[in-house]
């Protein structure tokens, strides 16, 4: 009986697809977690104890590598000359929204919209803490 199958591995996520080309709406699958492929490793497939058993088929492919996302976060919190500070890590053409809240729960209120610097600074508050939150604009 002829079947395909589908083997994808997602960074140590492997799923195995098979369906019978014969009646393909019959799909089983199959996802498991093991060690992620390494830079040049190698693909696959080996038929056990079936002599009349070959591939009609096979393709591999490969993503290209992908670059490092740069963190979005506040890096550090400071008092500087009666302001507040916050250094932002962001990428690099990246605005964002400086909330502020007087609960860490919140609720968080924009303060300062459409920032694009890697510093934030405002007059420090008095008599009230403050928490500050970023919001990544799109």
């Amino acid at each position: 009986r002829r079947f395909s199958a589908r083997l994808a591995n997602n960074n140590g996520v492997y799923t195995l697809t098979a369906w019978n080309n014969d009646a393909p709406n019959t799909v089983y699958r199959w996802q498991w977690t093991d060690q992620a492929a390494a830079a040049g490793n190698r693909a696959g497939l080996a038929i056990w104890d079936m002599p009349d058993g070959h591939f009609d088929y096979v393709r591999v492919l490969d993503l290209p590598e992908l670059t490092p996302v740069t963190p979005f976060e506040i890096t550090r919190i400071s008092v500087e000359g009666g302001r507040v500070v916050l250094d932002i890590n962001k990428p690099a053409t990246a605005n964002y929204h400086v909330l502020r809240a007087s609960d860490v729960s919140g609720p968080y209120t924009t303060n300062a919209a459409n920032q694009s610097a890697s510093q934030y600074s405002e007059l420090l508050p008095v008599g009230t803490a403050y928490f500050y939150r970023l919001q990544l604009l799109p």
